[in-house]
């Protein structure tokens, strides 16, 4: 038993830690406070890893800091416990790996969506260049914007690329963003106001339709809202193919 207890205590060092959410390098500047002051990041890595002797006061300490009572620590428990404890640590670090590869997964989605855009953006400008054929461009930026929404207006290099200043871009956004928002505002009976506003979800959509209209910052969920079907990504498609059609007839008369 008592060759057990130097790996027992160094698991229990880390399954605490680990269940306290500190990194090792926090915990050493915990103990150096309490007057450890030759603790570093490696000196906890090396008591978690049974590589170095851990005096009973470092233990206290670390206890304190970890909230946990002394036995914890020090008893060694039977072979039972031994796997319960290193099956939690297994779980834990598994939990952590997979919370890890799921947020570099929606990142890789985001990527591949930008990319994806960008691509059908492109395609859809270049036939055109390539053809003349103006209804065909119009029918494939419709549907983009549909799909896509405002991000489709978000890439200043394809707009640069044919001479647009981006600025142009978000002027029509903006433009079309505001002529929704007015009819949105107008299909809220005058009468109906304060019901509204004391209705949560609607009430919210007042003020916030109401506040875009005045000038101030809105919230991007809002934005959204209004570029959600026909009506908005209609109005862009008609302004947006015919300012890309000048630039792109432009550029290839030079």
């Amino acid at each position: 038993m008592a060759g057990l207890l130097p790996k027992t205590l160094a698991s229990r060092l880390r399954a605490a830690r680990t269940a306290a959410g500190m990194a090792q390098g926090a915990v050493a500047r915990e103990m150096a406070a309490r007057g450890f002051t030759t603790w570093r990041q490696t000196t906890v890595a090396k008591s978690e890893a049974a590589d170095r002797p851990v005096l009973f006061a470092e233990v206290v300490a670390l206890a304190q800091i970890y909230r946990k009572e002394i036995e914890y620590f020090i008893y060694p428990g039977t072979e039972l416990d031994n796997i319960l404890e290193q099956a939690t640590l297994e779980v834990q670090s598994l939990e952590a790996a997979i919370d890890a590869t799921t947020q570099q997964l929606l990142a890789l989605e985001s990527d591949r969506t930008l990319h994806t855009v960008a691509v059908g953006l492109t395609s859809t400008i270049i036939r055109y260049r390539n053809t003349g054929d103006s209804d065909p461009f119009q029918q494939e930026l419709h549907e983009l914007l549909i799909r896509w929404q405002g991000m489709v207006l978000n890439y200043p290099d394809v707009w640069e690329a044919i001479g647009v200043d981006p600025a142009q871009v978000h002027a029509i956004d903006r433009e079309v963003l505001m002529e929704v928002a007015r009819r949105e505002l107008r299909g809220y009976d005058s009468w109906s106001v304060e019901k509204m506003q004391s209705e949560g979800a609607s009430g919210e959509m007042l003020n916030g339709l109401s506040d875009f209209l005045d000038g101030k910052e809105v919230s991007p969920a809002l934005l959204h809202v209004l570029r959600q079907g026909e009506e908005w990504a209609s109005h862009v498609t008609y302004r947006l193919a015919s300012l890309l059609i000048e630039y792109v007839n432009r550029q290839h008369e030079q």
